[in-house]
């Protein structure tokens, strides 16, 4: 049984040094109703919002639910070992702070001290991701997001020490209500992003989800990419322009933008133009270059016809986001 946490600030400046005791007193009658809470509370004290002299305690939250998820990306994967390659934390290019907006609060996320020196070969670091959870009903409606780290055989673990399954607060909600049943996607920055089929039961303490085991783990027409012959699944690579969908090809009608195209500007029009060691959302494979062609020596593949490969050498091709 978790023990709530305590913190009470008092204003000395208060007008009478005793208008406190009854506050304090009726807060301590109450803290072993919310120890008999089986997930972990806390209360936090805030300065009054009003400006006036006195105690303010804040609203109480606890823990919602654990995740412990599990996803790739097609960008860095490698088939042969069925992980995804860790050249982006291998050469000291992952930022330290997450590169998405999390909501309801726009936050920055930290990266815990030493979780990028872990070069294991299951468990080093990708990339950054993000989770979002999403209202069972009506799916578009986004009630919370968390960054978090993606290692390379797909576990999704927190950013603080880059092992423990993503936490979620009943404070992070918006509105703040405790779901019996959620949506889960996953975002990542040049991939398109998944949601689940079906809504998933909240009141569990830790929710386990496979995202790789297969087609149907995720809303939508083909929403992933298959890996390794079909015998995986992940999110579809290359969508450097940030729609919801990838293509080599430009489409009139509709209309809808090439990613190729798009690595072809980035190197401002040149066929032989680069981008090294780099984190760099034009970067599909994740292997910290940026090219539009072949290079032979040294070798770096070009991440436009790494698109096309993706789309199974279809000029025309498409993969559209799920959601």
């Amino acid at each position: 049984m978790s023990k709530t946490k305590t913190t009470v600030s008092i204003n000395h400046s208060l007008k009478n040094k005793y208008s406190f005791i009854p506050i304090l007193v009726c807060y301590l009658l109450f803290i072993p109703l919310f120890s008999n809470f089986s997930t972990e509370a806390h209360r936090e004290s805030t300065p009054n919002p009003s400006g006036e002299s006195g105690i303010s305690i804040n609203e109480e939250y606890f823990t919602l639910f654990n995740l412990h998820l599990t996803a790739f990306l097609q960008g860095p994967f490698n088939p042969l070992s069925n992980t995804m390659s860790d050249a982006l934390r291998s050469g000291s290019l992952l930022p330290a702070n997450d590169p998405y907006t999390e909501f309801p609060t726009p936050v920055t996320t930290t990266a815990g001290a030493g979780v990028f020196a872990v070069a294991d070969a299951n468990n080093a670091i990708v990339d950054w991701v993000l989770i979002e959870i999403r209202d069972a009903t009506v799916p578009t409606t986004l009630l919370a997001s968390r960054s978090a780290l993606i290692q390379r055989d797909g576990n999704i673990v927190s950013a603080s020490d880059g092992v423990s399954d993503i936490q979620f607060l009943s404070t992070d909600l918006s509105p703040a209500s405790i779901p019996s049943s959620v949506h889960l996607s996953i975002k990542h920055r040049n991939h398109l992003a998944i949601i689940t089929m079906e809504p998933l039961i909240t009141q569990t303490g830790t929710i386990t989800y496979n995202f790789s085991t297969s087609q149907t783990q995720a809303a939508g027409i083909n929403p992933m990419a298959p890996l390794n012959a079909g015998t995986l699944f992940g999110l579809w690579g290359g969508n450097v322009n940030g729609d919801t969908k990838v293509r080599y090809t430009n489409s009139v009608v509709p209309l809808i933008a090439s990613d190729a195209i798009g690595i072809f500007n980035a190197l401002g029009g040149g066929t032989s133009n680069e981008m090294l060691n780099v984190y760099n959302v034009y970067d599909v494979n994740l292997d910290s270059h940026v090219r539009y062609t072949n290079k032979i020596v040294p070798s770096i593949p070009s991440d436009a016809i790494i698109i096309f490969n993706f789309l199974a050498g279809d000029f025309a091709g498409q993969a559209n986001q799920g959601f």
